[in-house]
C-alpha cells in the first residue's frame, strides 16, 4: 500500500468502528500501521517449517 492508500484505510476503518479522530490523529494512526504493515512484510517473507508445533498453552 502507498501512503495514500493506507491513510484511506485508515480513515475509513476508523469511521466504521465508530471513531472520530483529527487530522493530525489520523495521520498517527496510519504512521503506526504503516509501521506495522512493514514488520509484517519482513515476517511474511519468511518460509516456516512445516513441521514446527505451536507452542503449549496454559490455562487455568
Amino acid at each position: 500500500m502507498n501512503d495514500g492508500q493506507n491513510a484511506a484505510y485508515v480513515h475509513e476503518a476508523l469511521l466504521l468502528q465508530g471513531y472520530r479522530l483529527s487530522a493530525e490523529q489520523e495521520a498517527g494512526v496510519a504512521a503506526q500501521f504503516a509501521g506495522i504493515a512493514a514488520i509484517a512484510a519482513v515476517l511474511m517473507q519468511q518460509e516456516l517449517d512445516l513441521a514446527l508445533e505451536p507452542a503449549p498453552v496454559f490455562l487455568p
